[in-house]
């Protein structure tokens, strides 16, 4: 039960980060956010955050909160997890952060626990909450920026952000290039990959059989590694049929499901019909060792490459 309740919570977070979860009647609207400073503000700095939004401080932050796991990891990164003092229920490393406050339960935001912590800025992403909501916290003087990053080059925006609103630009830019130097060593693979084809499985047959298209950092990664997605000709994350992967033959799949590798990859082995892939005909069937890294617009996404890598080289 525990394990199904983790994994929910992963998937949910995915769709999350992909954008396939609207706000319906209260979806934010740029216009909708207060953003402007006050007449007599000293403004020191300003951002124009992933909503496109003008976010002007008026001081450098020193106190946040982070509700979403890829800008903890973001400002860890960073050299500055002791700013952190409070988390979203999401948030599972790194260990010297979790003995924060939790300030929202994953579904909503507890707006009194916020303003009772007082932080400088709030970092949270764009389909969580309402504009009313986002607004109650700019009446308290709290600073909100929102972050989104659906691929690679969005994550590069995203670290940009953060680092820039936290005063460690050149850090945030070294973290970028560095991200970038490994991923270009991983694309010296991308001409023995030609012709691979590799099936992203998000969710297992139990839950939906959910995959992946392009504007994720699933297809991103088989863009570099030389390979095809598949579905590399459909958008964000999205239900497929069991007929649909069979038909496009996959030569490996690649599957982020929680819970025992070995038992896994074997339910995916006895699917009916399964059979004659040639994944599974030539054992090229493989579970990622921390499913987490795979939602997440982090550097984590280093390792996520890595092991599609591993994956691909068998």
């Amino acid at each position: 039960m525990k394990r199904n309740l983790k994994f929910l919570v992963l998937v949910l977070s995915i769709l999350i980060s992909i954008n396939l979860v609207s706000c319906s009647n209260n979806e934010i609207k740029n216009n909708e956010i207060k953003t402007d400073p006050s007449s007599n503000a000293n403004i020191l700095f300003s951002v124009n955050d992933r909503m496109f939004r003008d976010v002007y401080f008026e001081k450098e932050p020193k106190k946040v909160v982070a509700i979403y796991p890829s800008d903890v990891e973001i400002i860890d990164s960073l050299g500055l997890s002791e700013a952190i003092i409070g988390i979203g229920s999401y948030v599972d490393r790194p260990k010297k952060v979790m003995d924060k406050p939790v300030v929202s339960d994953g579904e909503s935001l507890n707006f009194e626990d916020i303003i009772k912590l007082k932080p400088d800025v709030v970092f949270t992403q764009n389909l969580a909450f309402t504009h009313d909501q986002l607004n109650a916290l700019t009446d308290n003087k709290i600073n909100v920026v929102i972050t989104k990053a659906n691929t690679i080059e969005e994550t590069y925006h995203t670290i940009e952000l953060i680092s820039k609103v936290m005063g460690e630009s050149e850090k945030g830019e070294k973290i970028i290039e560095d991200m970038k130097s490994a991923f270009l060593e991983m694309g010296k693979d991308a001409d023995k990959n030609k012709g691979k084809k590799i099936y992203f499985e998000v969710s297992p047959l139990e839950k939906e059989l959910w995959a992946a298209g392009y504007d994720t950092y699933f297809d991103d990664l088989s863009d570099i590694l030389g390979a095809e997605n598949i579905f590399g000709d459909r958008e964000g994350l999205f239900i497929v049929d069991e007929g649909e992967v069979i038909s496009k033959d996959p030569d490996y799949i690649f599957t982020i499901s929680l819970g025992d590798s070995d038992d896994v990859i074997n339910e995916i082995k006895n699917r009916p019909g399964w059979e004659n892939i040639s994944a599974v005909k030539n054992n090229r069937i493989y579970n990622a060792k921390d499913p987490a890294i795979f939602d997440r617009p982090s550097p984590s996404l280093v390792k996520a490459g890595q092991e599609v890598r591993d994956l691909l080289n068998k």
